[in-house]
């Protein structure tokens, strides 16, 4: 079973955040809704949230600012923009600052659905990718080279070295001198 994505509206206009909220509860979402940006910001750094959906034109702050924002406090959200002001310039600047999609008002709940649905999909996606990371990690950790002599020492170095860094390594040896075990250590730490 899918767990229903956290999101919070945030937009001055009342009509259009009130009746978003509504639409969206309806669709099966968690949904909270903020006509101030600042109080919407307060609420993020307060606790997790999947989706913002954002007005770009507000009085306290703007949406792209509100957008910096949240990625500074939690990159992981996706941010929506939202606009009936919409221009080239503003969509390349809300995409450059990490907004995962831009929409213009008025727009029809379908597009701002189907927008969800995709997002539902990436973290599902990004979810399994991480636990099956762990568990291949988990396989192959650096306890498994077995040994305390200098030579074991300086091989876990050169490891730890070169783990996370997209270097091409060439192992070799004799059979049965866990060139392989080696190997997939390096690749899945």
């Amino acid at each position: 079973m899918k767990v229903p994505l956290k999101i919070f509206v945030v937009d001055d206009e009342d009509i259009l955040r009130i009746t978003m909220c509504d639409d969206l509860q309806d669709a099966g979402y968690e949904v909270e809704a903020f006509a101030n940006p600042l109080e919407a910001l307060e609420s993020i750094r307060k606790k997790e949230v999947d989706v913002v959906i954002t007005d770009i034109k507000m009085p306290q702050m703007d949406g792209i600012e509100l957008l910096g924002k949240i990625k500074e406090v939690r990159p992981d959200t996706y941010v929506i923009v939202m606009t009936a002001y919409s221009s080239v310039d503003s969509a390349v600047e809300a995409m450059k600052k990490g907004a995962y999609d831009y929409i213009a008002k008025p727009f029809k709940l379908d597009e701002m659905l189907l927008m969800l649905e995709r997002i539902t999909e990436l973290r599902t996606v990004k979810q399994e990718n991480r636990r099956l990371q762990q568990e291949i990690s988990s396989r192959y950790p650096l306890e498994a080279l077995v040994g305390e002599s200098a030579a074991v020492r300086q091989i876990k170095e050169l490891v730890n070295t070169v783990a996370n860094t997209r270097t091409t390594v060439l192992i070799t040896g004799e059979t049965g001198t866990g060139k392989e075990l080696l190997a997939n250590i390096i690749h899945y730490t």
